[in-house]
This record gives structure tokens, C-alpha cells and sequence, in this order.
């Protein structure tokens, strides 16, 4: 019989660190020998394999994919309608039909009960099958932030014992915070442990990102904030923005823009076509269909934004607005969002004067808060309505 590691049961989490780093510094250190042959394998030893989808053409298993676009454009709401397909065994938008999963959701920037759960109620999703990480718990009982790179063992044994099928991260950049994310060593160095789960657990992989401004000539998947070393490891990136001002309809108010989803790289299949959609007032995602304008018309011609000013502008308020949705935000959290999202603090404030956002200062700790205004703030002839 074996001998068992930990005969005292299983080990906390910092002692898997620990096993973990000492791990790689003993394969850095075989690494820096100079090397004894070449390794060859031949390729008759190979046995071919299908690639098992997520959502066919759009998101593999066992694979990083990566979904950007601008701050609040609707990438944590487009997976909110992907899940509520995914969790209770629907059709997904372009029709093909999907078993249920379980899904495993890293969120740095929404609150659980305030924005999560309902948006995902919203979209229908089964609560049951989705799961939440809310840190690692080290052995003193505290917990901690999730490092990608230090504690993907411990987020292997949820994967297995849970019956993920996959793993949202959102923004994939929060959960590498000791990596440079405009470093291609760093980040592929930080990666590669992620990598190595998705591997050996099968699971899928959907990292969303923030893509930066404007830049002549830079191709849509080439907006991805960071290193271009997200883009490489990605077998698919999945990109969504609104259509140009001249296509949208006049009812946006109430229906909300039309915005494009659309596949930029593909590793292991020809791109599908792009896809049309909405998020109406307080309503579920909208599938269209197929898009007639792709994703590059979007963002200009060439590849171009149509107007950095503008474009910035606009993205700027949509984050604003899907920010205070869920009620008033402490006014650091705002700013930390803006700069992840990398827009300057004069930009928010100029966003914060155009959709009336109210500051308050909360007595009990002297902490400022920002938050929509009441319909009476903004419309005084609503002032003695009684809801």
C-alpha cells in the first residue's frame, strides 16, 4: 500500500502553496541544466481528438476563450443569458442545443446579491448549478484573494467535486494581481498554471477583458487591454460592441442598442458569423440573428473607432450606468473600476455630470457614495408621486 502524503487528512491551502512554489523552483531549476537530447515523438503515437464545445464555434472546452469590449457594453450580461442557456439545458443563441452544466463564476467587480443573482435570474439561469468564488480560505480561517497563478489546486478540488463544466472570470485581470499585465513573460508565466487546470480537468475557460481606446488600424482582437500574450494563449476571442450611430433604431431608450457579438480568432474553427442583439429596459438579452455589419464596421473602418471623443464619452457613461444600477458605490470602488477600465478621472467626472449622479456622504464613516438620481431629482414634476 502507498504511503499517504497528509496521513493527518488534506492540507490547508497554505500548505498547498507552499508544495506548489517549491514544486517550481525545483522544475526552474532542472530547466536552467543544459539540456542531455531532444525529446521526438512520433506522430503515429498520436491519437486524434474532437474538440468538445461549449457553444459550437464560439467557446471550446478545455480552452481559454476571452470576451472583451468596452466598459459597460454588456459582457457580464451576455454571459448572464450564455449561463442561463448553459445551466438549464437551452438553446443557445444561434439555435444548437446545449446539455446542462455547472458553472463556476470568479466576479471581482459585482456584488453577489445585488447584481449577480439578479441578472441571472433574469436570464433564467438555475441557481443550483452556478457557484460563486469568494476566496481562498487559508489555515488560520481568514480568507484571501484568488491568485491564478498560486491557487488553482485548491480551485481544481471545487472543479472536480462540483461537476464544473465552466469557469467564468470576470475581469480575468483581478485575479492576476502580482502579474504585469503589459508583460508577455509575466503573463504567459501567470497563465501557464491556469492552463495546466484546464487541461487536466477539462473544464472551459471565459476570461472577460476591457479592451482600451482608439488606435489606427489595430484589428478588433488587437484591443484587448494588456499584453498581446492573452490573445496568443486564447484558442477563441469573442469581441461585442454597438453598431454604428447611423444603424441604430430610434427606439433605443426603451429597447436598447443593437450590438454585435462576433468571433475575432478561432484556433480550431472557421469563425461563425456574427450575431445581432439587444438588452432592452429591464429585460433579458434579446438574440436577433445573424448581424449583416461585423464587428470591425463597429469600431470603425479599418479598424478604426468612428470618435475617440465620443466613443470614450459614451463607453464612459454606459459604465457609469451599469455601475449604480444595483444602488449607490462608494466613490473609491467607482474610481478603481474607471482606471481598470482605463478611463481618466476628468473623463468620469464629466460622465458623472451628464447622467446626473448624485454624491453622498455617509455620516457613520465619512465615506463617500455615488448613485443614480430619483426620477424626482431629475423630473420635478414627479416630485408628489406616491409609488
Amino acid at each position: 500500500m502507498s504511503k499517504q502524503p497528509y496521513p493527518d487528512g488534506a492540507p490547508d491551502t497554505f500548505t498547498l502553496a507552499l508544495e506548489t512554489q517549491e514544486r517550481r523552483l525545483r522544475e526552474k531549476l532542472l530547466a536552467q541544466q543544459p539540456p542531455v537530447g531532444v525529446s521526438v515523438l512520433s506522430m503515429a503515437e498520436v491519437e486524434s481528438q474532437e474538440i468538445a464545445w461549449l457553444w459550437e464555434r464560439w467557446i471550446p472546452g478545455r480552452m481559454l476563450t476571452l470576451l472583451g469590449g468596452y466598459g459597460g457594453d454588456g459582457k457580464s450580461t451576455v454571459m448572464a443569458s450564455l449561463i442561463g442557456r448553459w445551466t438549464t439545458g437551452g438553446a443557445l443563441p444561434d439555435g444548437s442545443a446545449v446539455e446542462p452544466i455547472n458553472v463556476l463564476m470568479l466576479s471581482a467587480e459585482d456584488d453577489v446579491a445585488y447584481a449577480l443573482r439578479p441578472r441571472l435570474d433574469l436570464h433564467g439561469a438555475d441557481p443550483g448549478r452556478v457557484f460563486v468564488v469568494r476566496g481562498t480560505v487559508r489555515g488560520d480561517g481568514r480568507t484571501r484573494w484568488l491568485d491564478l497563478k498560486t491557487d488553482v489546486e485548491v480551485m481544481r478540488e471545487v472543479i472536480e467535486t462540483r461537476a464544473i463544466g465552466l469557469v467564468v472570470i470576470d475581469p480575468l485581470s483581478s485575479y492576476l494581481p502580482r502579474a504585469d499585465r503589459n508583460s508577455e513573460g509575466d503573463i504567459r508565466d501567470a497563465m501557464q498554471p491556469l492552463l495546466g487546470l484546464m487541461e487536466a480537468t477539462g473544464v472551459g475557460i471565459v476570461g472577460v477583458m476591457h479592451i482600451g481606446k482608439a488606435g489606427s488600424g489595430r484589428r478588433a482582437s488587437q484591443r484587448l487591454l494588456g499584453s498581446t500574450a492573452f490573445t496568443a494563449l486564447a484558442r477563441s476571442v469573442v469581441m461585442l460592441a454597438d453598431l454604428p450611430d447611423e444603424r441604430q433604431p430610434e427606439d433605443i431608450g426603451v429597447a436598447g442598442r443593437l450590438k454585435v457579438l462576433q468571433v475575432v480568432k478561432s484556433n480550431y474553427s472557421i469563425p461563425p458569423a456574427p450575431m445581432l442583439f439587444r438588452r432592452p429596459l429591464d429585460a433579458p438579452v434579446l438574440w436577433l440573428g445573424r448581424s449583416e455589419v461585423d464587428i470591425e464596421a463597429c469600431f470603425g473602418a479599418g479598424g478604426r473607432s468612428p470618435g475617440p471623443v465620443a466613443t470614450e464619452r459614451d463607453a464612459a457613461e454606459a459604465l457609469l450606468r451599469e455601475l449604480l444600477a444595483g444602488g449607490p458605490v462608494a466613490a473609491q470602488e467607482v474610481s478603481r473600476r474607471a482606471t481598470a477600465a482605463g478611463y481618466s478621472a476628468s473623463t468620469m467626472r464629466r460622465a458623472k455630470q451628464r447622467l446626473r449622479v448624485v454624491s453622498e456622504r455617509r455620516e457613520a464613516t465619512g465615506a463617500w457614495f455615488w448613485r443614480l438620481p430619483l426620477l424626482e431629482e431629475v423630473r420635478p414634476e414627479y416630485q408628489d408621486l406616491q409609488v
